[in-house]
Formats: structure tokens, C-alpha cells, sequence
């Protein structure tokens, strides 16, 4: 079994490596900039929930793990994720407010 903390590590630390492994207003998109599943080989840059979704396939999470792993984001993110990620957040707040959830699920 894998903490679902480890899910949002793993997105933070791998998969959202760089900025340009970010994107808005898709789940994923490949390097051509066309939208694609976050699980997909041709997968190249990622919004939160993208991110999470790869890390926990990465992983080889359940779909339990991943569902918590989104709700502990979630409960550091009042306004929603896809709302952050798409219309308020840079990639540095995007990195920050992953840093919020895991201290926020390392404490509880």
C-alpha cells in the first residue's frame, strides 16, 4: 500500500519536475501541446489532477489511494483544484500549495 502522501511527493518531485511539465485548461498534454491522458507514454506536461493521476499510476496505486491523495490537495486548496490550477496558480504557487497538502497530511 502506498500513503497517499507519497502520491503528492511524487507528483511534486517527478512529475511537476519544471515548469514547462505544467499546463492549464487540460489533465495533460503531450509535446506538441495537444491534450492527452496523464497515464499515456506521450504525456509530457500536467495539471495538478494529471499529475496526481500519473504519480498514482506511476506507483501503482489504487484507485483509493489516488482518490485521497486528490482530497488531501483538495483540503489545502478551498477554491478547487481545477480552479487553481487553471485560473489562479504560476507553477510556483502550484509547488507551494503541494507543499501546503503534504505538511498539511504529515501533521493529521
Amino acid at each position: 500500500m502506498v500513503e497517499p502522501v507519497e502520491i503528492l511527493r511524487y507528483a511534486r518531485d517527478v512529475v511537476l519536475e519544471s515548469e514547462d511539465k505544467w499546463t492549464r485548461g487540460a489533465i495533460a498534454r503531450d509535446a506538441r501541446r495537444l491534450r492527452t491522458d496523464p497515464v499515456s507514454p506521450a504525456a509530457a506536461a500536467f495539471c495538478i489532477r494529471g499529475a496526481n493521476r500519473r504519480a498514482a499510476a506511476d506507483l501503482g496505486c489504487t484507485p483509493e489511494e489516488e482518490s485521497i491523495a486528490n482530497c488531501l490537495f483538495l483540503d489545502a486548496s478551498p477554491e478547487g483544484i481545477i480552479y487553481f490550477n487553471d485560473y489562479i496558480a504560476t507553477f510556483p504557487d502550484v509547488i507551494d500549495r503541494y507543499d501546503l497538502a503534504i505538511k498539511k497530511a504529515e501533521e493529521a
